[in-house]
């Protein structure tokens, strides 16, 4: 009796193994992942962005950018939500997230699009920023960017 139930608890383990589905396309230690500093406007703005390619091939953005306005104002915006594209050299990036300024303490949301070419560990191109809050200005400008850690993502040639 006792061989039978060792058994039955051995199969019924081995078939719970067996059919677990391992193509999660949430965060996992193990997907690809990249490391990037950006800078925009000519160092008006910096910070550091994170490139995951999930399992179903989708690639997610992360980050965080402070931009100093005029040099008078410093507004640090979060990035919690994008999806990025890349096509060979070609990047494209929707995200969303939230910014705090400090000069009048308010919080906005925001949209950010970034598009571009990253190649060999270095990126360029441009953005667009929309906020919702009342009287905060949209940016648009340029952007460049420097691999600082990790790979398998962007293109090398």
């Amino acid at each position: 009796m006792k061989n039978a139930v060792f058994y039955f608890i051995l199969l019924i383990s081995i078939f719970i193994i067996v059919s677990c589905d391992n193509d999660s396309s949430g965060p996992s230690n193990s997907n690809p992942r990249e490391k990037w500093n950006i800078e925009l406007d000519e160092g008006a703005g910096s910070g550091t962005i994170t490139l995951e390619q999930h399992p179903d091939s989708t690639i997610t953005i992360t980050g965080s950018v402070e931009y100093d306005y005029y040099e008078r104002y410093k507004v640090t915006s979060n990035i919690t939500n994008g999806i990025v594209t890349i096509d060979g050299f070609a990047f494209s990036c929707f995200a969303e997230g939230t910014a705090h300024d400090y000069a009048y303490n308010e919080d906005s949301n925001f949209q950010l699009i970034l598009t571009g070419t990253l190649i060999n560990g270095e990126g360029y191109g441009f953005y667009e920023s929309t906020f919702s809050a009342f009287d905060w200005e949209d940016e648009e400008g340029s952007w460049t960017a420097s691999l600082i850690d990790g790979e398998g993502i962007t293109a090398n040639d």
